[in-house]
């Protein structure tokens, strides 16, 4: 397991570090930017991005939900099934913020993509077309 993966694990167990965590991720970006561009860094990503979001720290939620989008269109292509669960996280990022403009375009290039890959019966096209008409309500 790489070191990205052990501490995504850490921070799974003691929430309490997720600053520091978040914190040496940023050093080993910068430092270590290769890693980040695999497989691996993307879960990292994702994890760290996941947990900020759950701990209410939605501006790093945002950045790391960012980088992951950077990373899955580099290794999986835009229209991947990864690139469309990340746009909807980071949806839910956005309308947390109340960035309801922003929330609503990542949740339509979701449903795009799950559309085209899935077609409009599919559990999860059909939680992000219900979270986008949420989000239209709210309006």
């Amino acid at each position: 397991m790489s070191d990205l993966l052990k501490i995504l694990q850490e921070v799974k167990r003691d929430r309490d570090k997720l600053f520091d965590v978040v914190m040496e991720s940023l050093r080993i970006i910068r430092e270590k930017a290769d890693e980040i561009f695999t497989e691996e860094g993307l879960i990292f990503l994702k994890g760290i991005a996941k947990l900020s979001f759950e701990e209410g720290y939605y501006e790093i939620a945002e950045e790391f939900y960012d980088m992951a989008l950077d990373v899955c269109r580099l290794l999986k292509g835009e229209g991947s099934i990864d690139c469309a669960v990340i746009y909807n996280d980071a949806a839910l990022v956005q309308e947390r913020k109340g960035n309801i403009k922003s929330a609503q375009v990542l949740y339509k290039r979701s449903l795009r993509i799950l559309m085209a890959k899935y077609g409009k019966n599919h559990p999860f096209t059909k939680t992000v077309a219900e979270n986008l008409r949420s989000l239209r309500r709210k309006r």
